[in-house]
């Protein structure tokens, strides 16, 4: 985990030295987004994304990121039944790296449609042990509790309207968020799908 998210740092620091050398800055750019999002089984989470890229054409951008999303109100969460106890299991977040790829419809225009893709891999930092009293053994019992992730994709269609006044240009946008993870504990191993529908706003540097 740490070696991918190290990896991915480190490419957005040669962006940004780039950038900042002032090497092709025009065709550099940085996407800035966050908002919020409401999915299957009682998800909602807060997204924030960093996503430098490379304009190959005056339409097609093509780059990597990082992300953060925080996951909350889930249900299943909240009151989890493990070995015929419910358990307060917390909220829990999730580091996105990924590449993605942006085309806009038209670079003529002031106001532009434009669709984005993103295709990555999620890493969820909740690892908890949870426990209880068995009245029988009159003991505790400890059960190691696990949220793993794993490949994504996201799709992204909004509206680019460029700026003179706060970077190159302002965007909205609605997107789909393709998520599985997988809970374990004990020797369980549950699969489960949290993806979900969303809105971001964002700023183009």
């Amino acid at each position: 985990m740490f070696s991918i998210l190290r990896t991915t740092l480190f490419v957005l620091f040669v962006f940004a030295c780039t950038y900042l050398n002032g090497q092709n800055s025009e065709k550099i750019e940085f996407f800035i987004e966050a908002g919020s999002a409401k999915g299957i089984n009682d998800v909602f989470s807060y997204n924030f994304q960093f996503s430098p890229g490379y304009k190959l054409t005056e339409n097609f951008t093509l780059g990597v990121g990082i992300g953060f999303v925080n996951y909350n109100n889930r249900t299943d969460l909240k009151n989890k039944l493990i070995d015929n106890h419910y358990f307060q299991t917390g909220w829990h977040n999730a580091w996105k790296p990924y590449i993605h790829g942006k085309y806009s419809i038209s670079s003529n225009h002031r106001v532009n449609p434009f669709i984005k893709v993103d295709i990555g891999y999620a890493f969820f930092s909740h690892k908890k042990r949870l426990s209880y009293v068995d009245e029988n053994e009159n003991d505790y019992v400890t059960i190691p509790f696990d949220i793993k992730g794993g490949a994504n994709s996201t799709v992204s269609l909004g509206i680019l309207k460029h700026s003179n006044h706060f970077g190159k240009a302002l965007t909205v946008s609605v997107f789909y968020l393709f998520q599985p993870v997988t809970y374990k504990y004990m020797s369980n191993s549950e699969r489960k799908n949290i993806s979900s529908i969303g809105f971001n706003v964002g700023v183009i540097f």
